[in-house]
């Protein structure tokens, strides 16, 4: 369709930035800088930004260039989830990619994990719940209704293990996990969103693990008068702005460049 117009792919495709399409990224260069350093450690980072921004392409270019072990997808949090059904997609999406290393899948920590994502998946496909392609992810609107599949304390187990497993080259930090649909008013209710936040702040210090915590405008201003407890975890607020005219023109160039046939570049 588009090689009438030399093209091998749609370059305006307003699917976030992947692993694939990393060097389309442009500009927020000091704000991707520190929070990479920043998830290289064990740390929470909200990011917010409005609609369009690119808060997931941000959350992504961290991700992705921190040289940490992350899941390829983010993993978009739902109504109904708690810290249980967080760990779950958790332990689901990081497997998924593990068993990409070659040699992976002969070390004891990700057998025991593997073992537990086939329970988890049992589960699932016996409720009548489909398990997604996002980076492995479970998606459970059973999840408040039944008991949990696996207990938590195993959960955060089998997580641990799979860091010490799998340890960073630098930093203290083995996984990079981004969490999308942060949103109040939108995804959540307040009170939604506030408790779901509240029950999820101890796992979110696993040693082993950072987080990019990702939303709308106003989810920093959430989270300090609505959620304390997860305040004081926090390491690091980005706010995201718009993009300038001239880095808007850089990403149309770089996207025309990338996209172009052979030999028309």
């Amino acid at each position: 369709m588009f090689s009438r117009w030399n093209l091998v792919r749609n370059p305006f495709d307003t699917s976030p930035i992947s692993l694939g399409t990393l060097d389309w990224f442009v500009g927020r260069t000091k704000e991707v800088e520190v929070c990479r350093r920043l998830v290289s450690e064990r740390s929470v980072v909200l990011v917010e930004g409005g609609l369009g921004v690119g808060t997931t392409s941000f959350g992504n270019a961290t991700r992705f260039g921190a040289e940490r072990l992350t899941p390829r997808m983010e993993i978009a949090v739902y109504r109904g989830w708690n810290a249980q059904t967080l760990l779950e997609n958790v332990l689901v999406a990081v497997l998924h990619d593990l068993l990409d290393i070659p040699g992976a899948a002969r070390s004891k920590a990700v057998r025991k994990a593997r073992t537990l994502v086939q329970r988890v998946e049992q589960t699932v496909h016996s409720a009548g719940v489909s398990v997604l392609g996002f980076g492995g992810q479970v998606s459970r609107n059973v999840a408040v209704t039944q008991p949990g599949i696996v207990p938590m304390e195993t959960l955060r187990q089998s997580l641990l293990a799979l860091a010490e497993a799998f340890p960073p080259k630098q930093g203290s930090a083995s996984f990079a996990v981004q969490l999308n649909n942060l949103d109040p008013e939108m995804t959540f209710s307040k009170d939604e969103l506030s408790s779901f936040l509240n029950d999820i702040r101890d796992s979110l210090q696993l040693p082993g693990f950072s987080w990019l915590l990702v939303g709308k405008t106003g989810l920093a201003r959430f989270v300090t008068h609505r959620v304390p407890r997860l305040r004081s975890i926090v390491s690091h607020d980005v706010l995201l702005p718009p993009l300038s005219f001239r880095e808007v023109q850089a990403v149309v160039n770089k996207r025309l460049e990338a996209c172009a046939l052979p030999g028309r570049k």
